[in-house]
C-alpha cells in the first residue's frame, strides 16, 4: 500500500486520475445534500440550470486553452513555458471579459432565466462566476505540465473540499437557493486569487504572441463547442421540452460512469505532452488503456444492473427515471476507451478535431430533436451514445490514413470486442428489467 501511494505522488497520469475521481464524488455528494434536504426539486434544478447555462459559455474556453499548453508547451523550454503561460493568463482574462459581458446581456434582455428563485441581482452574479470559469482551470493544466503529482492531488482536494463544505453550511444555516449560488462564487474567486499568485503575472503583455497563440487555440475552441457542446445543448434541449422537475430527473442521469469518464479523460490529458515528445511512447498508452479496460468493463456492467437500486436509494424513488438516463450514458464507455483524438492533440491536427466535431454535433443535434419526439429525454442521451462514437470512428479512420498509427496501436481490439459485446448485452437485459 506504501509503495502504491508513493507511485500515485510521482506518477502525474494517477493523481490526475485519482483527482478527477475525488472531484466527482464530491459532486455526488453535493447532488444528494441538494435533493435530500431542505430545497425543493423544483429548486435544485433552477440551481442545476444556472450552473449548465455559466458552463455553457465558459467550458469551451477552459479545455481549449489547457489542451493547447499541454500539446505546445510540453516541447518548449521552462523559460519559454512561464512566459507562454503569463501571455496565455492575460488572453483568458480578457475573453473572460468579453465573455461575461456577453451573458450578462443575454440574461438582461431574454427570459433565459426563470426569475422565480432568484433575484435581478443573479444576472452580474453569474456574468462573473463566467468570468472566473474561464481561467480558473489553469492551476491543474499547469501542475500537468510540469509533472507535479502532489500538487495535482494537494491542489483538487482542497478546493473540492471547501466546496462540500459550502454545502454543508447552506444546510446547516437553512441558505436559500440563491444564496448557495452566491457562496459558490466567492468560492471561485478564492481560487483565482490563488491562481494570480501562482503565476505571478508581471510581463508585458506581447500582441504578437497574443495573435498566435489565439489562432492556435481558435480550432480548438471551434473543436469543443462543436464536440463537447453537445453534452450542454442536450441539457437545454430538455429544459425546453419539460419542467425543472424533470430537468433534474435528467441532469441527474446524464452522467457517465465516473472510473469511465474520469480516468480515461485524465490518461488522454496527461499522455498529451508525453506523445507531443515522442509519439513512439504510444505504447505506454496502449498498455494503461489496457489495464483500465480490464476492470471498466466490468464494472461498467454491474452498474448497468445496480443502477436503477441506487437512485432510488440515495435520490428517492422517483429518480428511477434518473437511472435509465446513466445506463444510457454507461454505453459510452464504448467510444471513450477509444482515444485516436489523443495522437490528434499530439500531431496539432487541430484542424481535423474540429471537422470531426462539427460532423458530430450533426448527427447528434438531428438524432435528439428526433429521438425526443419518440423516446422522451432518453433518445436525447441515446442521441449522444451514437454520435460520440460516430466521431471516434473518423478520427481512427484519419489516424490510420494520415499519420499510419493503426487502431491497435493503442488499444488491444480483440478485447476490446469481446468486452463491448458483453456490456451491449448486459444494457439490453437491464434495459428489459427497467421495464418490468
Amino acid at each position: 500500500m506504501f509503495n502504491t501511494s508513493r507511485s500515485i505522488f510521482q506518477d502525474p497520469i494517477k493523481a490526475n486520475q485519482l483527482a478527477s475521481l475525488f472531484r466527482y464524488g464530491i459532486s455526488v455528494l453535493i447532488s444528494i445534500l441538494l435533493v435530500r434536504f431542505h430545497w425543493t426539486k423544483d429548486a435544485v434544478g433552477a440551481f442545476e440550470y444556472l450552473l449548465l447555462f455559466a458552463l455553457t459559455f465558459s467550458f469551451f474556453w477552459t479545455y481549449a486553452y489547457s489542451n493547447a499548453i499541454l500539446s505546445r508547451l510540453a516541447k518548449m523550454t521552462e523559460t519559454d513555458q512561464n512566459q507562454s503561460l503569463q501571455q496565455i493568463f492575460y488572453q483568458l482574462i480578457m475573453i473572460g471579459i468579453v465573455m461575461a459581458g456577453m451573458v450578462w446581456v443575454i440574461m438582461s434582455n431574454t427570459n433565459v432565466i426563470d426569475t422565480t428563485y432568484w433575484s435581478t441581482s443573479i444576472f452580474w452574479m453569474v456574468a462573473l462566476y463566467v468570468f472566473v470559469q474561464i481561467i480558473n482551470p489553469l492551476p491543474e493544466t499547469i501542475f500537468i505540465l510540469k509533472k507535479q503529482a502532489k500538487s495535482i492531488l494537494l491542489y483538487q482536494a482542497c478546493i473540492y473540499a471547501i466546496q462540500f463544505g459550502i454545502i454543508a453550511v447552506a444546510i446547516l444555516q437553512s441558505w436559500t437557493i440563491q444564496q448557495v449560488f452566491q457562496a459558490y462564487l466567492l468560492w471561485q474567486v478564492a481560487r483565482l486569487i490563488y491562481l494570480f499568485w501562482l503565476v505571478k503575472p508581471h510581463q508585458a503583455i506581447q500582441w504578437s504572441l497574443q495573435k498566435r497563440w489565439f489562432l492556435y487555440a481558435v480550432p480548438l475552441v471551434l473543436h469543443f463547442i462543436l464536440g463537447s457542446g453537445m453534452d450542454y445543448l442536450d441539457g437545454h434541449i430538455v429544459s425546453w421540452y419539460y419542467d425543472e422537475e424533470q430537468f433534474l430527473y435528467y441532469r441527474y442521469g446524464a452522467r457517465e460512469l465516473p472510473f469511465s469518464l474520469l480516468l480515461l479523460n485524465a490518461l488522454g490529458v496527461s499522455m498529451i505532452p508525453i506523445l507531443s515528445k515522442n509519439i513512439t511512447d504510444i505504447t505506454e498508452l496502449r498498455y494503461r488503456v489496457q489495464r483500465l479496460g480490464r476492470w471498466l468493463f466490468p464494472v461498467s456492467i454491474v452498474f448497468l444492473f445496480v443502477a436503477p437500486f441506487l437512485f432510488q436509494w440515495i435520490y428517492g424513488e422517483a429518480f428511477i427515471q434518473s437511472a435509465a438516463v446513466f445506463n444510457i450514458y454507461i454505453l459510452i464507455i464504448t467510444s471513450r476507451i477509444l482515444l485516436p483524438h489523443v495522437i490528434l492533440y499530439a500531431k496539432e491536427d487541430n484542424r481535423a478535431l474540429m471537422y470531426f466535431s462539427a460532423l458530430e454535433l450533426i448527427v447528434n443535434l438531428v438524432l435528439s430533436l428526433i429521438l425526443i419526439q419518440y423516446w422522451s429525454y432518453y433518445g436525447v442521451a441515446m442521441a449522444t451514445v451514437i454520435a460520440f462514437l460516430f466521431n471516434r470512428i473518423l478520427s481512427i479512420w484519419y489516424c490510420k490514413k494520415k499519420f499510419e498509427i493503426g487502431l491497435n496501436a493503442y488499444l488491444p481490439v480483440k478485447e476490446y470486442a469481446l468486452f463491448t459485446m458483453l456490456l451491449l448485452i448486459s444494457f439490453l437485459l437491464s434495459y428489459q428489467w427497467l421495464l418490468l
